[in-house]
């Protein structure tokens, strides 16, 4: 019995750890069609699986666009935006919350506020969402 459920459990390891992979295939490529590395790919992922919607939404499409374009010392920049915490990151790019003093100098946090802020308002109405930040 123990052998039979190894091998059930091991398979079904296997498959979901398989999944990773597979979405990894599909975010290979940014905006433009320019192959990603792997960091940036992982710095993608990050930014579209924050497991807050409205930042998965926000920073998912500002790397999507602009990832490919980073310098060396703007992905590092990233790196330190994606290290904080959901809450804080969604202040400081809605201009709810100044970014504090380690971020004041952060050009790619200063980017994706930019962004957020060019974009249009959704609408209050259910039946007229905006799906701006999709694409």
């Amino acid at each position: 019995f123990d052998l039979i459920m190894q091998g059930i459990m091991s398979a079904a390891c296997t498959r979901f750890l398989a999944r990773p992979l597979a979405f990894h295939r599909l975010v290979s490529h940014d905006a433009t069609g320019a192959l990603l590395d792997n960091e940036r790919k992982a710095m993608l992922y990050r930014s579209q699986m924050r497991g807050w919607l409205e930042l998965d939404l926000i920073l998912g499409s500002w790397a999507h666009k602009n990832l490919s374009k980073l310098t060396q010392a703007e992905l590092k920049q990233l790196e330190a935006v994606l290290g904080e915490e959901n809450p804080d990151i969604y202040l400081w790019v809605t201009s709810a919350a100044p970014a504090p003093d380690r971020l004041a100098n952060n050009t790619v946090l200063r980017s994706i506020t930019e962004y957020v802020d060019s974009r249009p308002a959704p609408s209050p109405h259910l039946g007229n969402q905006s799906t701006s930040y999709l694409g």
